[in-house]
């Protein structure tokens, strides 16, 4: 992308921005405050889906503008912007035939008097509907509805913790309403924000420190008085591959260890839930499915302090014969993303008598006395010397 102020207050005449896989679109003001440019080549680009129509601006003597071979299905009216401008040549895109084009439709057919503007190829330009060239191409009322740009793609891969922004943006007539939809359904307009992490500005979603249950699938849908027209993103989270599994399990306490390097121990913290009752009472199982954290979990351990020669840690204090399940996350920010959980059953209270562990006080009080026998006759001897 190239950003706003990316380009500006250079001395040049002639400037190329050509031949790079990596430009998808370019932002509102990312090229200006050139007093010398003259021409402005932007060719080759073939992930260039969206130029913003004020993108250029202030460039005084900009006459020549060539946006050859990119990816752009629509183009808005930049003249306002660059006064200067005398030729265009704009062949080699996928236009679809929408009425957004029709400004580019009536400088094919009648030229531009008022700014004096000329199209270069206009035989050339053709839109996708029929192959036809713009010069003939009828853009009807039904072209008018919302046209959704393909600025985000039709599927997307990103690792736990990142955040990511997809930008709906649509041409035409102006939609009366834009809205995004998250996988749970929830329906998203305008400032609005779901759970903090997934909000909407200016058509942008932005979904903040992804979690598994981020993934799944995304709408952006918007509608006019002429239609309405929907995109959609599958979004793929990748969890790293942490697995727990239980070292011991006892009546009254748990050792777990997981397979991870020791530097990312600090940043890990061990989440503990009572399960209820009715809940299946396994004595061991490990979640494959998502994995989601605790909102209010009954114990929560961080900066878990690990063995040197493999990452283990105890979780005391529990009840016999109880459920739980527990569940390693990652820690960003205020957000404990989940990566592994694991439910387990504690032995019965009976189980630390079967091994031969029991509470007998018998022994500690016999070693007090004695203890304290010993003490009474140190006392005297040590001052009568």
């Amino acid at each position: 992308t190239l950003e706003s102020g990316c380009i500006h207050s250079i001395n040049v005449r002639y400037l190329s921005i050509s031949n790079s896989t990596l430009l998808d679109h370019i932002d509102k003001g990312s090229i200006t405050n050139l007093p010398l440019l003259e021409s402005l080549t932007i060719n080759n680009n073939p992930s260039l889906a969206y130029i913003h129509p004020s993108a250029i601006f202030n460039v005084p003597n900009l006459v020549t503008l060539l946006i050859n071979n990119n990816n752009l299905s629509a183009l808005e009216d930049f003249r306002p912007h660059i006064k200067s401008l005398r030729n265009i040549d704009i062949k080699g895109n996928k236009y679809q035939c929408h009425c957004s084009l029709r400004w580019i439709q009536n400088l094919i057919r009648y030229e531009d008097r008022s700014f004096g503007l000329v199209v270069k190829d206009r035989s050339d330009i053709t839109c996708l509907k029929d192959g036809n060239t713009l010069f003939i191409e009828k853009l009807n009322e039904y072209e008018c509805k919302p046209f959704i740009l393909p600025l985000f793609p039709e599927s997307y891969k990103a690792l736990i913790g990142h955040n990511l922004t997809w930008l709906c943006k649509t041409v035409g007539s102006e939609a009366e309403t834009v809205a995004w939809t998250i996988p749970n359904g929830q329906m998203l307009s305008e400032g609005e924000c779901f759970q903090e992490r997934h909000c909407v500005r200016e058509g942008k979603l932005s979904l903040g420190f992804l979690h598994p249950e981020d993934a799944g699938g995304y709408s952006c849908a918007a509608k006019n008085k002429h239609g309405n027209s929907s995109r959609k993103v599958h979004l793929e989270v990748k969890v790293p591959n942490i697995l727990m599994f239980p070292i011991s399990i006892a009546s009254t306490f748990l050792t777990l260890s997981w397979n991870t390097s020791q530097s990312l121990s600090r940043d890990l913290i061990l989440q503990v839930e009572r399960l209820s009752s009715s809940k299946p009472q396994n004595s061991l199982q490990s979640d494959r499915g998502v994995v989601k954290s605790i909102q209010n979990p009954l114990q929560q351990y961080s900066n878990l302090d690990v063995g040197h020669k493999m990452n283990s840690y105890t979780i005391s204090d529990l009840l016999p014969s109880t459920s739980y399940n527990v569940v390693l996350c990652i820690a960003k920010n205020s957000h404990n993303i989940p990566v592994s959980s694991l439910r387990v059953t504690t032995q019965p209270e009976s189980y630390m008598k079967e091994l031969g562990i029991k509470k007998d006080y018998t022994l500690l009080i016999l070693l007090a006395f004695v203890l304290g026998v010993a003490f009474t006759f140190c006392v005297p001897l040590s001052v009568f010397r």
